[in-house]
């Protein structure tokens, strides 16, 4: 049986991970390539669930945004 098709919206960013609002918390302790890494990890994080999950249009979640987390 075919599964039936879920319409989905994206608003706003993907959470992200404990790690990285961890990480967020202490940027001043990461140089620059460290922040790009955590960026690119937390983005195919983000990419993997909604590949998983089905979806056909997807987006980096706002992941790389790691200066404008409302946590920090």
């Amino acid at each position: 049986m075919q599964p039936i098709p879920i319409r989905t919206t994206g608003i706003g960013s993907y959470p992200i991970p404990g790690w990285l609002e961890f990480a967020v918390k202490h940027l001043h302790q990461f140089g620059n390539a460290e922040k790009e890494e955590m960026s690119e990890v937390a983005v195919i994080a983000a990419i993997h669930d909604q590949v998983t999950a089905g979806l056909y249009v997807i987006t980096d979640g706002e992941q790389p945004r790691l200066d404008s987390n409302p946590s920090t």
